[in-house]
């Protein structure tokens, strides 16, 4: 599940590339959500195998993001161009293709949250730090795009960025998080529900069901 997170900070490779979705354009979720798991197994079953994992887990991430050295830390075929993309205003969408990677920011935010749940569930500091990282280059990717440009992105799914980011501010106390989390606030389904008209039916769950969890998790 490391493998391509190795690949991407130019550091050697431990062992090959999980199958699946994670030898394609999704590479990176996986970890992300196998780390919340474990965090959550460590906290429900107090098995400290679980909680070894976690460590050695967040440990190879933080050598990846200092290798990295711009806060970022992933394993997204061809990332970098893709953000730097996003960054200077270049942006293309289909839907679940943003700058020819598959819903990038989705994988993003597992990695995230993976990282968030380390640190509640699991007693890891080292997971605070390094998701704060991935925060500030968040902002330094998104925070100077005009409403024209932030809505043609968001027209990819993006998982529950907006969520991360609140659960972050709640953590820290810094504003600055809650407010870049805001910048993942659609019109396509959240304008809508904020005029109390519903656009979910024929629309993907797992891409739409999110923005309303985030928006919860805002408002408290």
């Amino acid at each position: 599940l490391l493998y391509r997170f190795y690949k991407n900070a130019a550091l050697p490779v431990k062992d090959s590339i999980y199958g699946g979705w994670e030898s394609e354009g999704l590479s990176g979720h996986t970890l992300g959500h196998y780390l919340s798991a474990a965090s959550l197994m460590y906290a429900s079953s107090g098995n400290g195998e679980f909680k070894k994992r976690v460590d050695y887990i967040v440990a190879e991430l933080e050598r990846c993001q200092q290798a990295r050295k711009t806060g970022y830390v992933g394993a997204i075929p061809k990332e970098d161009s893709i953000f730097d993309n996003v960054a200077k205003g270049n942006i293309k969408s289909g839907g679940f293709d943003l700058n020819g990677g598959w819903s990038p920011w989705y994988t993003v935010h597992k990695v995230m949250a993976g990282l968030v749940d380390a640190y509640l569930y699991a007693d890891n500091k080292q997971a605070l730090k390094i998701v704060m990282g991935m925060a500030g280059w968040t902002f330094n990717t998104i925070n100077h795009l005009p409403d024209s440009l932030r809505l043609k992105m968001l027209n990819c799914e993006y998982g529950g960025m907006n969520d991360v980011l609140a659960n972050i501010y709640a953590l820290t106390g810094k504003k600055k998080y809650l407010d870049l989390s805001y910048k993942f606030y659609d019109e396509f389904v959240m304008g809508k529900l904020a005029q109390r008209i519903d656009p979910l039916p024929g629309k993907h769950s797992n891409t739409n069901v999110p923005k309303a969890i985030g928006s919860a998790r805002q408002y408290e």
